[in-house]
């Protein structure tokens, strides 16, 4: 397995020798926004929220422990339930906590999106972080005008690399499809797979593991490598973002 969206440190760390992935650790993705809120958001208080399931909850723990650490205390901790048409009731926590900064993690971008609408409603000048979900364009069509000043993290923006400039427009010219998201991991996936078959000469999986775990690879988002627990090496992994009318752009 080459995953282009395995972000949780589990997968590679459960000992599987044939188990790699194109995309950074959940562990990396919590430093920088935690990083992130000390530097920007350091005076206000926090509410840390995740939709209860492993992706989720692992996030905002991991961006807890980061804060905790450098000794920020949350005024609130909590799940919300996934799905919902209306977070009233977990907008109504964030009121009372007083908090005006809110970290969520959801796998769902209409949960995100709805959230955050109604979340402006209440409390227009709270702000909202979420992480590597949140870079699709569902989001903004959901979120409207909401969605303005929304920061998360995600891996560097590889539509905008030169060398994945020929995929890009044949996605888009010739399928009618914007790669957002994990599109462009995905594809460079197949390509460290396909260059790793190439450079062992057999389609075995032994032959493909070792070739993998030994070699670097061109890829649309990088020259990547593969260290001895399959994590990808020879890229950054995650950088900040925010959303604006016109889409999401890297924070600088």
């Amino acid at each position: 397995m080459v995953s282009p969206s395995s972000t949780n440190p589990a997968v590679p760390d459960s000992g599987r020798k044939n188990v790699f992935r194109t995309i950074g650790r959940d562990n990396a993705q919590a430093a920088v926004a935690s990083r992130f809120i000390l530097e920007n958001f350091g005076q206000r208080r926090i509410a840390l929220l995740h939709d209860g399931n492993t992706y989720g909850q692992g996030l905002v723990e991991g961006v807890k422990a980061e804060l905790n650490a450098a000794g920020k205390q949350e005024a609130l901790f909590a799940p919300i339930k996934s799905g919902q048409i209306s977070y009233v009731t977990a907008i109504e926590e964030l009121v009372d906590a007083e908090a005006d900064l809110v970290y969520l993690v959801s796998n769902s971008v209409s949960d995100l999106a709805l959230f955050t609408r109604q979340l402006k409603d209440v409390v227009p000048t709270a702000v909202l972080i979420s992480a590597d979900a949140m870079a699709s364009e569902g989001f903004l069509l959901i979120a409207g005008e909401a969605a303005n000043g929304t920061f998360f993290t995600f891996s560097p923006d590889a539509r905008l690399f030169s060398r994945a400039a020929d995929v890009v427009a044949s996605f888009r010219d010739e399928e009618a499809f914007e790669p957002e998201g994990t599109t462009l991991s995905a594809y460079a996936a197949v390509q460290a797979w396909t260059q790793a078959v190439e450079a062992a000469g057999s389609r075995k999986t032994p032959d493909v593991i070792a070739a993998l775990r030994s070699g670097t690879f061109d890829t649309v988002i990088g020259d990547i490598g593969f260290d001895e627990i399959g994590d990808v090496t020879g890229i950054d992994n995650f950088v900040m973002y925010v959303w604006k009318a016109s889409g999401y752009a890297q924070v600088e």
